[in-house]
């Protein structure tokens, strides 16, 4: 069995794959190290894939190594078995995870992924009907839900500091505080990546949409019409498919 981590900005999560690559859990929230090494124990666990994106990759490498078991770091410096029109070695292993897991999909169309976490990460693909290569030709980054929120209440001196469930809808206009907040939280996160998609689609006309991330489906509710493809598991898969690449590590 395989225990994929995305060791992320603000939690650590998982899933476990057997060699074949099928999933054999749902996605396990709430990581700690200390839970990593039981569930190693529990689900005989025989090699660990690690998503360095965070601040425990350290420590989980130093508990595979306690207990004599094989792991894979993915990180910006790592070899990718796509192309990459991005300056070396700044691509976060996050990004990296969640573009692999689209090109896994092998749509044979450009796409964008677009990634709802701490930051919203648009990852443009662009897909080379030629040579049948899928390249990451760069995007964008902006801030999340709980960024926006915070940064209102931090750097204003009267707006509270306020939590958009994932399950919440807005409107607008709105007609309170809160709601103003929460409208311009969600509905400029639903403008921005419309126009975000627009752009690239205006390039790559024959391209599709992916969403993957925390509040990935609240989204793709707010932006139907565009018809996004919302993948949980986007990331593991991907990271899944770098073990592929490096199966002889």
């Amino acid at each position: 069995m395989i225990l994929a981590i995305d060791s992320g900005n603000s939690a650590m999560k998982g899933v476990i794959f057997d060699e074949e690559g099928v999933l054999q859990s749902k996605i396990l929230n709430k990581l700690t190290v200390n839970k990593v090494k039981t569930i190693i124990e529990e689900s005989k666990i025989e090699r660990l894939l690690i998503s360095d994106s965070g601040n425990k990759t350290k420590e989980l490498i130093e508990l595979a190594s306690e207990i004599n078991l094989k792991y894979l770091v993915i990180n910006a410096l790592s070899d990718l078995p796509i192309k990459l029109d991005y300056q070396k070695g700044q691509l976060g292993a996050d990004r990296i995870s969640a573009i692999l897991g689209t090109c896994q999909k092998d749509f044979k169309q450009s796409a964008l992924c677009v990634t709802f976490g701490t930051c919203i990460t648009y990852n443009c693909i662009q897909f080379d009907a030629i040579t049948n290569d899928y390249i990451f030709v760069g995007g964008a980054i902006t801030p999340g839900k709980t960024l926006r929120a915070k940064s209102m209440y931090q750097f204003t001196s009267a707006l509270p500091l306020v939590e958009v469930e994932n399950n919440e809808e807005v409107t607008f206009p709105a007609k309170h505080t809160l709601g103003n907040i929460k409208s311009g939280i969600l509905i400029g996160i639903q403008l921005e990546v419309e126009g975000f998609y627009n752009l690239f689609h205006a390039q790559y006309p024959d391209s599709k949409l992916v969403y993957t991330g925390g509040y990935a489906h609240q989204i793709a509710l707010l932006t139907k019409n565009m018809n996004p493809l919302v993948d949980d598991y986007l990331l593991f898969n991907g990271l899944y498919r770098f073990l592929q690449f490096n199966k002889d590590e």
